[in-house]
């Protein structure tokens, strides 16, 4: 049998060659997150500046080599852990953000909450992200793992774009500029305050300090003052 696209058998051929790209770009995603939570295990362990590639290697039970193949060093795998960390962040944001009977404002009061559980519940994925242009740098411009960590970021972005869209659209948040450029920024807050609440010799007096600064950035926004 025939067609425009050749004989029966050759478009047979390349479903077959279609399915094993497939069954290969899932084994490696496999296996690179197998690596990365050997990372995960040696760096939040041992200290990124304490560990080496041979640790890892050693840790996902792979060569040194064979390592190389799936990431080009320390920098990139620390990259890999910083995505995985606002993959974690986003999925923190979306969850806070579903809540209908909120405002905007009381939605994006939510998700800065949310972010002091993120930083409760996975304090060394904190930690990631607070070094993330460091090991950016590092980095080569074509680097797939630097790609996904952007889009992430992006991600986050996004779902603080739209509850600041929604705020302004029940007239809960007054703002003077872009929403996009708010969202940016308000991350950028959100991120930067946890190692000032860090700094209390108290537990719960940084987490008070947290609470503090995030009313009075939400007070400021129902009010109308710049972020």
């Amino acid at each position: 049998m025939y067609n425009d696209y050749g004989s029966l058998n050759d478009y047979q051929l390349k479903g077959e060659t279609m399915g094993t790209l497939e069954r290969r770009q899932r084994e490696r995603k496999r296996r690179e997150d197998e690596i990365i939570d050997a990372a995960e295990r040696v760096f939040f362990g041992k200290g990124f500046d304490n560990s080496t590639m041979d640790d890892v290697a050693d840790e996902a039970e792979l060569s040194k080599g064979a390592l190389y193949k799936y990431f080009t060093g320390k920098n990139e795998l620390c990259t890999a852990i910083v995505s995985r960390s606002m993959r974690l962040v986003a999925e923190y944001f979306e969850k806070a953000a579903c809540q209908s009977d909120l405002n905007g404002l009381g939605l994006l009061k939510n998700v800065c909450f949310s972010f002091l559980d993120f930083y409760r519940n996975h304090p060394k994925h904190y930690c990631a992200l607070q070094n993330y242009r460091h090991h950016k740098s590092g980095c080569g411009e074509n680097s797939g793992i630097l790609k996904e960590t952007m889009e992430e970021n992006t991600r986050i972005n996004g779902i603080l774009e739209s509850v600041i869209r929604r705020g302004i659209g029940d007239a809960s948040i007054t703002l003077s500029h872009d929403p996009a450029k708010s969202a940016a920024m308000f991350w950028g807050d959100v991120n930067g305050i946890i190692p000032s609440c860090a700094l209390s010799s108290q537990s719960a007096e940084g987490e008070e300090l947290f609470v503090l600064t995030i009313d009075a950035i939400i007070k400021g926004l129902e009010r109308g003052e710049k972020l």
